[in-house]
């Protein structure tokens, strides 16, 4: 692992790993997530904006969001 990469090509593809990873409530069909000042966010097929830590929960698995709303607006992935 490169900390100081930052750019993902064909070469260095192969050496990505899952750092970790959430459960929303719905599924995820086509939606991307996105970074904003170090918290990801993304929808889901609910209609619920859920936000995390960009650097992850302190485990593999995160079970407990930043926050969620489906209340802000239309969310469609």
């Amino acid at each position: 692992m490169n900390p100081f990469e930052t750019t993902i090509t064909r070469k260095n593809a192969k050496f990505l790993t899952l750092a970790w990873q959430a459960q929303l409530g719905q599924l995820v069909f086509s939606s991307s997530p996105a970074v904003v000042d170090g918290v990801v966010y993304i929808g889901d097929s609910g209609g619920t904006l859920w936000a995390y830590p960009a650097d992850g929960c302190g485990r593999e698995f995160c079970d407990t969001p930043l926050w969620r709303s489906s209340s802000l607006a239309q969310i469609a992935d």
